[in-house]
């Protein structure tokens, strides 16, 4: 699915961090999903460490511009997001739609897919294979009743470079989820963004991580 791009970034919001932020072992809160495109990364001071202990992410504040909003209460225009990382993203993953959450004082990355534009101009969620577990309700944000939600999908792969070819180097092979044209990967299927809402409702009606007024966490 498009959880394979993951391989694909330069920047992955890994679970595995080194910081002072307590772990909760509940998912986050999605509370806004909004496509922006990543403006500016400053990573926060690592602090200490061990000498024998390997960081691997942690808390980079990340400048965005929020092109269009699809859920929560924030308006176009530049925002400053915390997100775990241990490098950036690859700019040619051009359309990110970010997953936010409220933590920390802040709006935080919680979860991110990659876009494009099918041929009316409509953003859509091409996906490459069918989703495994952990992109489920409740560890990722996908409903298990994802399959009503696809539509056949025809995109604009200049949108987003990292769809045309193999991840591994093989020769992509056609299958229920893709065909493959002139050695490029093209989804049959995907998710319409201005769905996503509503897909998400089995994923916000779950306990979640939700941050109380002042910086603590509340159960939801």
């Amino acid at each position: 699915m498009f959880r394979s791009l993951a391989l694909l970034l330069f920047g992955v919001t890994a679970c595995v961090a080194a910081s002072e932020e307590p772990v909760d072992p509940r998912p986050d809160c999605i509370e806004a999903v909004v496509l922006a495109t990543f403006r500016e990364y400053r990573p926060r001071d690592l602090g200490s460490a061990a000498e024998d202990e390997i960081i691997i992410s942690w808390t980079w504040d990340v400048d965005i511009a929020v092109r269009k909003v699809y859920l929560g209460d924030i308006r176009p225009g530049r925002l400053t997001i915390g997100a775990t990382l241990h490098t950036r993203f690859d700019n040619r993953l051009k359309r990110p739609l970010l997953f936010l959450t409220r933590k920390f004082g802040m709006w935080y990355l919680a979860d991110i897919e990659f876009a494009a534009r099918d041929a009316s101009g409509r953003w859509v969620l091409p996906i490459f294979e069918e989703p495994e577990e952990f992109s489920l309700t409740p560890r990722g944000w996908l409903p298990h009743d994802y399959a009503k939600w696809l539509r056949p999908v025809r995109y604009q792969g200049s949108d987003v470079a990292s769809f045309e070819g193999p991840d591994d180097g093989e020769p992509p092979v056609e299958d229920a989820w893709l065909r493959v044209a002139h050695g490029r990967k093209i989804a049959k299927r995907g998710f319409r963004l201005e769905d996503i809402p509503a897909m998400l409702a089995e994923r916000r009606a779950v306990e979640c991580a939700r941050e109380k007024p002042g910086g603590e966490t509340a159960r939801s």
